[in-house]
């Protein structure tokens, strides 16, 4: 995908809590410990806003793969009671190259952080550090 933009949560190709990834049965009940994939209405014509809720510490969302060129600044859509950081990193097990401060709101909110990272083809990790529990909706990575 094109490393500028803005994309939906609800694309990750992988979710997962702080104890790992769990399957999705229909009509399950997944816990509170883990992330998922969720909208508000019945269906996406209803009201076509994906995104990934319950995400808390240490919970997980992977996207791959993005041409990066002269990403300056990365931006998250997000709303709930956490308070922490966002860290965005290549792999699921790396050191983040970015961390996006986050507080509470009970409406989608924005928050933003430079990044320095090298330019090339790239998966992007975004991992929730803090208290409470965020839903994350989108995320724009915007040039330099």
């Amino acid at each position: 995908m094109d490393g500028k933009g803005e994309y939906n949560a609800g694309i990750a190709c992988c979710l997962m809590s702080k104890t790992g990834a769990k399957p999705y049965v229909i009509k399950s009940r997944i816990g509170q410990r883990h992330p998922f994939i969720t909208q508000d209405g019945e269906d996406r014509e209803d009201n076509p806003n994906q995104y990934i809720a319950n995400m808390r510490s240490g919970a997980k969302a992977g996207f791959r793969y993005f041409s990066i060129h002269n990403l300056g600044m990365v931006t998250v859509l997000t709303r709930g009671n956490g308070h922490g950081v966002m860290n965005i990193s290549l792999d699921a097990e790396e050191k983040p190259f970015a961390q996006i401060p986050v507080a509470p709101s009970r409406e989608w909110k924005s928050f933003s952080g430079e990044v320095c990272l090298e330019d090339g083809v790239k998966s992007l990790w975004f991992s929730f550090e803090g208290d409470g529990a965020i839903d994350f909706k989108s995320f724009r990575l915007n040039e330099k």
